[in-house]
């Protein structure tokens, strides 16, 4: 579920599961407008297929976040 809200630094959106737990949280904008215009963003980009997601994943050896590449036609993750 996502859910468009008003912050006190502006217009935000969250990404929550079905266990209601917040998933995602986008960064400020200040129209409403803005918030929905970023989402469609998403959408598009996710419904192209054209570039890939990285996704920051924890590795304990290094203590800090590295990025992983997951592409939409299958397949393993592959490091960046």
């Amino acid at each position: 579920m996502i859910e468009v809200y008003q912050a006190a630094d502006g217009w935000r959106f969250r990404i929550k599961g079905k266990n209601g737990e917040i998933i995602a949280v986008g960064e400020s904008y200040k129209t409403k407008y803005g918030v929905y215009k970023a989402l469609g963003t998403i959408e598009a980009i996710l419904e192209s297929g054209d570039e890939p997601l990285e996704i920051p994943l924890p590795t304990p050896s290094e203590g800090m976040l590295a990025g992983v590449v997951v592409g939409r036609t299958g397949g393993e993750p592959e490091d960046v």
